[in-house]
């Protein structure tokens, strides 16, 4: 299982807080975050987390693709992985979806004082270009190698 996009993209709690406009409350002197707070930020990492692995899935690319100036047989250095920015733009967009779907359970979201959005189905092309074409096919050349050695 190919995750790149999953090890080399950080994506921190508050940017995606930020990117969803939600405000963290303070409910009590001592704490910085309440409880409910705590919980969606975990219930956020964790669909931080799933927007990469779709994002790894689709594209199909090993760390080396992401090393600018990378050639066949250099060493693999994951701090030289350059994730684009389009990639991470394409993780808060993907994630939002998931959260605002996790919140209302519903495709459409009414906005008081505006018109209601209604979600469409994800727009892959933002990341499109990175994707690996010919992973499936190589993948199934392995296998038929592998099939004429037995």
């Amino acid at each position: 299982m190919i995750t790149t996009i999953y090890d080399n993209l950080t994506v921190e709690l508050d940017d995606m807080r930020q990117w969803l406009q939600i405000n963290v409350i303070d409910l009590s002197a001592e704490s910085d975050l309440t409880l409910e707070n705590i919980l969606e930020d975990n219930e956020l990492q964790r669909l931080i987390s799933t927007a990469k692995r779709k994002v790894d899935n689709y594209i199909q690319r090993p760390p080396e693709f992401f090393i600018p100036g990378w050639v066949q047989d250099d060493p693999i250095n994951e701090e030289d992985v350059v994730i684009p920015e389009d990639i991470e733009q394409f993780v808060f967009e993907y994630t939002a979806r998931l959260f605002e779907k996790r919140l209302n359970g519903v495709d459409t979201h009414d906005i008081e004082g505006a018109d209601s959005i209604t979600f469409g189905s994800i727009d892959w092309s933002l990341i499109k270009p990175y994707r690996n074409m010919d992973f499936g096919r190589i993948k199934e050349e392995e296998e038929t190698t592998q099939e004429l050695w037995y």
